[in-house]
């Protein structure tokens, strides 16, 4: 008796832990299946790409909610003379930009080696990724004002004009390639910059290689009592520094620590294509002219 009670007994346990499980399984199931509900109702499209009626680009939707906003991710045309629009399905096109995942495994850009002539871009536009037009025969270009713009971006053309918008962000020397120090150092005004021979001129005006100042991260920068804006200074690749481009000639230069304190201030002349760096010794901080700053070769 007392074996067939104990029988039952775990028997009964038994039964009561599958059923348990069971349940513990269904509920797993059904959360993630209301998830994926969730998903595919707030963001649809996301995990799609999508092709235009016109069959030229794929791309794919992005953003919560409403309104969306399209990422152009593939070139499926043939023309070499290339407009981008800034519609696609009634939707914004924000960017040029595959999917991380596509891009990092391909490490190819969205109109790498297409052998473009021209290109129009669209003024809704916010990003350009990572090589995204790469390696064509793109003469001249025309970006729009607040675009960032990513490594290589325009790499492995011979861009001789480039018509470039008010504050665009460069992620690195190499996003324009030789003009991104012109630019920066030219505070990022908006106009035409043309290379003549080896001369660079903006709006017919010769200009000269700015003087970079390199300094760690986060540490800030005056010239003549003017703080220069985080915006202004451009990552070093594989670095923990950033480098800000300043006019060349004589000026009062500030730089300060990431808690604000005064590390180094003085009078200085600098020299056109120099960097300057900040160093330490017994006496105190200094600024170092280094080696000309070549920018075909960052």
């Amino acid at each position: 008796m007392l074996v067939n009670s104990l029988s039952g007994i775990i028997f009964e346990i038994n039964i009561k832990g599958a059923f348990c499980m069971l349940n513990k399984r269904i509920k797993a199931e059904i959360l993630l299946f209301a998830m994926l509900l969730v998903i595919g109702f707030i963001m649809p499209g996301c995990a799609t790409t999508l092709k235009t009626d016109d069959g030229l680009f794929e791309y794919y939707l992005t953003g919560i909610g409403n309104p969306k906003v399209v990422y152009i991710s593939n070139y499926l045309g043939t023309e070499y003379d290339l407009i981008v629009p800034d519609q696609i399905g009634g939707y914004i096109v924000r960017a040029i930009r595959k999917r991380d995942h596509a891009y990092l495994s391909e490490r190819l850009g969205v109109f790498e080696n297409r052998g473009l002539t021209s290109v129009v871009l669209p003024n809704s536009l916010w990003n350009i990724q990572e090589r995204a037009f790469a390696n064509n025969n793109l003469t001249s270009i025309t970006i729009p004002d607040e675009v960032t713009i990513n490594s290589n971006a325009f790499a492995g053309n011979q861009i001789t004009t480039f018509n470039l918008g008010r504050n665009l962000k460069c992620s690195y020397v190499s996003s324009l390639g030789e003009v991104t120090a012109y630019y920066y150092g030219n505070n990022r005004r908006a106009g035409e910059y043309s290379k003549i021979e080896n001369n660079w001129f903006f709006n017919g005006v010769i200009i000269d290689l700015p003087a970079v100042i390199i300094v760690p991260h986060n540490y800030r920068v005056e010239i003549n009592g003017v703080t220069l804006r985080y915006e202004n200074n451009i990552n070093m690749s594989m670095s923990p520094n950033n480098m800000y481009f300043v006019p060349a000639g004589s000026q009062k230069i500030s730089i300060k620590d990431n808690q604000r304190n005064l590390l180094y201030e003085d009078q200085q002349t600098l020299r056109s294509g120099y960097t300057y760096s900040l160093a330490s010794n017994i006496i105190g901080w200094r600024l170092i002219q280094q080696q000309i700053w070549d920018p075909l070769q960052h």
